[in-house]
């Protein structure tokens, strides 16, 4: 930024921004406890969390999403989860389960559309997602809250809006072994012990779960 020519301010905080005949910006501010202003062409907004930023773009005139929260983990209480507390896998599958009705409402059908998700026919009262940001692969970590890793993280970030639309009560569905389907997996165990009959499960199956398919 230096390098650039860009000026950086430390313990300066905005407090408003009005727009000028000139359709430049005025940018009030407290720098070291003094008030200040500065006249510019651009202002880029990094608000965060930061109610004021959002009030400051209101008087501007825009207009904005409702701020949900994002990148969470995942609570779920249940100790036959929770006990294994600290296990972890590389690349794991986790896909977000619907109820049925939840996939009619219009306004849930909008925001399926804006992930790109497509969903099955409902068997039950539950119809899972199948493809689209609402299902995701990779590192998965259980906590002593429930899971957590990029793969959740990843999930909650591309589903925040359904996860509020559902009051954050919901159910996924986790494949541990990633892409792999249920018949793969027996396959590849009984390619394992006819190949390596002396050797353990898991010094060899975990290999193929962190994806290099090496064995080694």
């Amino acid at each position: 930024a230096k390098r650039a020519g860009v000026e950086i301010w430390s313990r300066t905080r905005a407090t408003n921004i009005t727009r000028m005949p000139n359709n430049q910006f005025c940018l009030e501010f407290v720098r070291n406890e003094e008030k200040g202003s500065i006249v510019c062409d651009r202002v880029i907004m990094a608000t965060g969390s930061a109610k004021i930023g959002y009030t400051m773009m209101k008087q501007l005139g825009h207009t904005f999403a409702e701020p949900l929260p994002s990148l969470f983990s995942f609570r779920i209480i249940d100790p036959a989860l929770t006990e294994l507390s600290g296990v972890s896998v590389q690349f794991a599958k986790v896909r977000l389960i619907l109820p049925a009705e939840f996939t009619q409402n219009p306004r849930c059908k909008q925001l399926l559309r804006e992930v790109g998700a497509t969903v099955a026919k409902p068997k039950s009262k539950a119809v899972s997602v199948v493809t689209g940001g609402l299902t995701q692969v990779g590192p998965l970590l259980i906590t002593m809250q429930g899971l957590s890793g990029p793969a959740v993280l990843k999930l909650s970030a591309f589903a925040a809006r359904i996860l509020h639309e559902l009051n954050y009560k919901f159910e996924i569905a986790v494949n541990w072994a990633g892409e792999m389907t249920a018949e793969e997996v027996f396959e590849l165990l009984e390619t394992e012990k006819k190949t390596h009959p002396n050797r353990s499960v898991g010094k060899r199956f975990p290999s193929y779960l962190d994806g290099d398919g090496d064995g080694d």
